[in-house]
């Protein structure tokens, strides 16, 4: 997690993986539940505690669909987080073109399930 700008949290999926597969631990080591868990609920626990922005840069990353469900599908009700803070304070860094634009579609969907 790096400390980029004050009141600014940002995390980069490839620091855990360029390529995390799978949903649980029994599937890949760089399995969605476990980042979503290890990493990212703890992060947005902090941002929140904080009142801070958290940016999740998904750039560089080949993702599946299984790995982002698993992260993204339920991330608000798992994390305690409140969805207007989610909303509001979660940021994704992305390309603008290619698959990381369908990635961010992907996430943007699961979210949208919550």
């Amino acid at each position: 997690m790096n400390l980029k700008q004050p009141n600014v949290f940002e995390i980069k999926i490839s620091d855990w993986s360029k390529y995390p597969i799978g949903r649980t631990v029994t599937d890949s080591p760089t399995n969605g539940a476990t980042y979503r868990d290890k990493i990212l609920i703890p992060c947005l626990i902090n941002a929140a505690a904080l009142n801070m922005q958290l940016r999740i840069d998904i750039r560089n990353v080949n993702f599946t669909s299984s790995w982002i469900e698993e992260v993204f599908y339920n991330i608000i009700k798992n994390s305690g987080i409140d969805k207007n803070f989610f909303d509001s304070n979660v940021k994704f860094i992305s390309d603008s073109r290619g698959i990381n634009c369908r990635h961010l579609n992907a996430i943007r969907y699961f979210l949208d399930k919550e």
